[in-house]
């Protein structure tokens, strides 16, 4: 409102001086609206956590939520009020992917979960290590297979002891170099 004011005033007292400077105060009053309007576009931008609080806040059960929350904040303990024990299960293993922490996949009541939690860190970090702590022969080595393949590293392969699995590893790895 100020700034009508101001460009009013301007125009109103350019008005005798011509037409070229009305051009001109015709400018930038463009100029000034822009710059009023590219403000106020910028500064009312929810910020990425807004964005996110919002997204969990709209989900419809309270599992989801939580688990929503546990993701966006890195956090287990939203995932220990999570009532289904499957979706509980899923949500220690997404908050031991994105925190990079393996001693979330404790939690896990069901092996074959714990492991994929186990696998889904090693993958996240890169680090075959996470692999060795899985006591499930299949599920080790598929570990290690995924780590070398994202990883495009062929000696993480050499961390398998049978040799079936080893030299399935090292044929993925191959297949995409």
């Amino acid at each position: 409102n100020i700034y009508i004011l101001v460009l009013f005033r301007i125009v109103m007292k350019v008005k005798a001086k011509g037409n070229r400077n009305i051009i001109l105060i015709g400018a930038i009053a463009v100029i000034l609206i822009l710059t009023v309007l590219i403000v106020y576009f910028i500064g009312n931008k929810p910020s990425e956590q807004e964005q996110a609080l919002s997204r969990c806040l709209n989900m419809t059960g309270s599992n989801e939520k939580n688990l929503c929350f546990a993701v966006d904040n890195k956090s287990a303990s939203y995932c220990d009020v999570i009532s289904e024990q499957t979706m509980k299960d899923e949500c220690y293993t997404s908050v031991g992917e994105v925190s990079g922490d393996e001693e979330i996949c404790k939690m896990i009541n069901r092996m074959s979960q714990m492991y994929s939690c186990y696998n889904r860190v090693a993958m996240a970090k890169q680090h075959p290590e996470v692999c060795a702590v899985i006591i499930d022969q299949y599920y080790r080595a598929n570990c290690y297979t995924y780590v070398a393949v994202k990883s495009k590293n062929i000696t993480v392969c050499d961390g398998l002891t049978n040799n079936y699995y080893k030299n399935s590893c090292y044929d993925s790895v191959r297949s995409i170099q």
